[in-house]
């Protein structure tokens, strides 16, 4: 009797397989004071295959995130990763104007009983209102200041 032996050669191929989650963007935006193009955006990336390339309008890609001098407007920037995937987000720079603070005063002459009203331009209502280190409140009218200099401080929502 005639054994056959049959010799089976397995070929194993190994390949790396990376398992990446789709390229992701979330931008940060840093307002313009006063129109003078000082605003300026963070752009993060997430997923797809570092390292990440940044552009403004698809334009030039830079390797910083960061992006300065901005003014007011709308941007669209593009992020691109190391295997050419893309991804845009939209990005809008606004103006903030600085909270303008008028204050009407009725003096107390020697005692404890003057009052002040704040009234308080731009910026983004309700506003939180303080005298003298207190408590800031919705209320913009303090009653009972002593003759004294006092110090008005008012939040925005910003």
């Amino acid at each position: 009797m005639k054994k056959v032996f049959i010799t089976l050669f397995l070929a194993f191929s190994l390949q790396t397989i990376v398992f990446s989650q789709h390229l992701t963007v979330y931008s940060i935006a840093i307002p313009d004071f006063c129109n003078n193009c000082a605003g300026a955006f963070v752009v993060e990336a997430a997923g797809g295959v570092p390292p990440y390339l940044y552009s403004i309008y698809n334009i030039v890609f830079q390797p910083s995130n960061t992006f300065t001098g901005s003014c007011v407007g709308i941007y669209v920037v593009t992020v691109k990763d190391d295997e050419e995937n893309f991804v845009n987000d939209i990005i809008e720079i606004v103006n903030i104007t600085p909270l303008l603070l008028s204050i009407s005063i009725t003096p107390s002459g020697k005692e404890a009983s003057g009052v002040a009203e704040l009234f308080v331009e731009n910026g983004y209502p309700p506003y939180l209102y303080s005298i003298n280190n207190g408590e800031p409140s919705t209320q913009n009218i303090f009653s009972d200041l002593p003759p004294d200099y006092c110090r008005a401080v008012v939040i925005d929502t910003r």
